[in-house]
């Protein structure tokens, strides 16, 4: 009886595990048709991005307006505001098509940019200097019922190599460095990756540059329509800036602007004005003085990481009419020294913003002598008067002197550098870093007849800082103007075994005036206070006392 019952037993447990084996193999065969699917749409995923990758290697061929041959991706790999732009085949340069038709206007525009205009510019003295300061068209397309530029593509630099933090979360690296990621406390301090930063002393020297090329388009009696962080790209890292959407360039009574400017660049009277018709008398339109304004807007936001005008008052509930009002009618600088109704409100900071968005604690006129004077007449005198905001020139000037005052901090500073303010000690405005050695500080002087006499400028030392023909003589001005092979460095600032001392690359006759005798090319002279050093001979030579700081 037992063994029955075993074997009735087992019988029932092969029942069971032939049903497990059946359901196996059906789940293994639902698994395998999945699998199959699932390979099917692979290869249907295959084919699709093979026929995209057909069609985006697609390349059209026609003639430009010049009569030259240019061919270029069928799809375009980037939109704005108004154009479509595509690879041409070399990759060397860009087509930009305007998705709205151009009117006879506006070719007459793009004719003069391509033409007259850019030979003015491109085809004179220093020409080629300009190529770098910006991405200007050189020709014009017409095709498919559309009409296009042909524009140099931007330098590699121009591209994010990094990106943001994290791992790049924000998906901007290989993507166009706009100003936009590098003048916000939010953007530099919290976004963008450390690497991608940049300096104080490098974001002076693409100011310089923005500076210098909004001087050119001016001195050609043009202007730059839409002068704003999406039009200028920036790259700290190289110290590299370049101007872009050039196709819009105003001219005062010829060519009227497309646009009238990216919000936070317009200038106030322009935003005050913008609700009345374009042909009406009272209204402003982009011309060379609200590029001014700007401009200043602009290297304000890259030094200080704040607007001039976003402070903590509040116009009207609305913040549409609340923006359009601060920005315009009723624009107050957030550092007006008599008027402080808009000043900036610490509570409404966010964590990343309470150091640099405060200028409480971080005020403008840590910019230095030569910026704090220009900042106040772009912000102060020329909301009421425009005619009194600085000129790109006075801009680029400051700029410059202010690149020779500048001293190196300590590492992890988030300045890295900051000015010298010509006080016995002195101190870093970001993190406090004071000198432990001695820090020479050389006033220079110009000739004047046949005396020497202070002309404002100074330059603070620092070791291994390079001196330049332009430090040395007034008759060499570091432009475009300036040859290739006179940029070259003719001396060099350096600190050992306790001394500070000039070394003579390329000075010819320079003097050591203090002692009477002559420093050769090659030789060098220890700085010490009260010196006096003649570094070149000629007429418009420089003069140069010395004073020792932090002693």
């Amino acid at each position: 009886m037992k063994t029955v019952k075993t074997r009735a037993k087992t019988v029932k447990t092969r029942a069971k595990t032939a049903n497990t084996r059946t359901k196996t193999v059906k789940i293994r065969t639902k698994t395998a048709n999945t699998r199959t699917k699932t390979a099917n749409t692979r290869t249907k995923t295959t084919n699709t991005r093979t026929k995209t990758a057909n069609t985006r290697t697609k390349i059209v061929e026609t003639k430009t307006i010049s009569g030259k041959t240019i061919a270029f991706e069928a799809i375009h790999f980037a939109s704005g505001g108004m154009k479509d732009v595509h690879y041409t085949t070399d990759k060397a340069n860009v087509v930009a098509f305007f998705r709205d038709p151009v009117d006879r206007r506006g070719m007459e525009r793009l004719k003069s940019i391509v033409g007259p205009y850019r030979e003015g510019i491109f085809q004179n003295d220093g020409g080629e200097y300009w190529s770098e300061l910006f991405r200007w068209p050189t020709d014009i397309v017409e095709h498919g019922g559309r009409v296009g530029v042909v524009v140099p593509a931007y330098e590699p630099h121009f591209y994010f190599k990094t990106g943001s933090i994290d791992n790049d979360t924000l998906n901007i690296k290989g993507k166009e460095k706009q100003g936009k990621w590098f003048s916000t406390c939010r953007n530099h301090n919290k976004l963008l990756h450390p690497e991608e930063r940049g300096d104080w002393l490098s974001r002076i020297r693409s100011m310089i540059r923005v500076s210098r090329a909004v001087r050119r388009m001016h001195a050609a009696g043009l202007a730059h329509s839409d002068l704003s962080h999406k039009n200028v790209l920036i790259d700290p890292v190289s110290a590299k800036a370049c101007v872009i959407d050039i196709d819009g360039l105003v001219v005062k009574g010829k060519h009227l602007p497309d646009v009238i400017g990216t919000h936070e660049f317009i200038a106030p009277e322009a935003v005050a004005t913008s609700h009345l018709d374009r042909n009406d008398p009272k209204r402003v339109l982009p011309c060379p003085v609200t590029d001014q304004h700007a401009l200043s807007v602009m290297i304000y936001m890259h030094m200080l990481l704040r607007h001039p005008l976003r402070g903590g008052k509040k116009h009207h509930d609305d913040p549409a009419t609340d923006e359009s009002l601060a920005m315009g009618k009723r624009a107050l600088f957030i550092e007006h020294p008599r008027a402080h109704s808009n000043r900036v409100k610490p509570k409404q900071l966010r964590p990343e913003e309470r150091k640099w968005g405060d200028p409480d604690k971080i005020p403008y006129t840590i910019s230095g002598p030569y910026l704090t004077p220009l900042f106040k007449r772009a912000f102060v005198d020329g909301i009421a008067d425009p005619r009194a905001r600085p000129t790109p020139g006075e801009w680029e000037l400051a700029l410059m002197r202010t690149l020779d005052m500048i001293v190196p901090c300590a590492p992890g500073c988030d300045m890295g550098w900051h000015v010298h303010d010509g006080s016995n000690r002195p101190r870093c405005p970001s993190c406090g870093h004071g000198h432990s050695n001695q820090v020479p500080l050389l006033e220079v002087h110009s000739k004047r007849g046949s005396r020497h006499t202070p002309n404002g400028t100074r330059i603070a030392v620092w070791n291994k800082k390079s001196l330049f023909r332009w430090h040395a003589d007034s008759e060499f001005v570091p432009n475009e103007r300036l040859p290739v092979d006179m940029w070259g460095r003719v001396g060099y600032m350096q600190f050992h075994a306790g001394q500070w001392f000039i070394k003579n690359l390329g000075m010819e006759g320079m003097r050591n005036v203090s002692e009477d005798c002559e420093i050769p090319v090659g030789e060098h002279v220890f700085l010490k206070p009260g010196q006096i050093l003649l570094l070149s001979p000629g007429e418009r030579g420089h003069l140069v006392h010395v004073k020792m700081t932090n002693q």
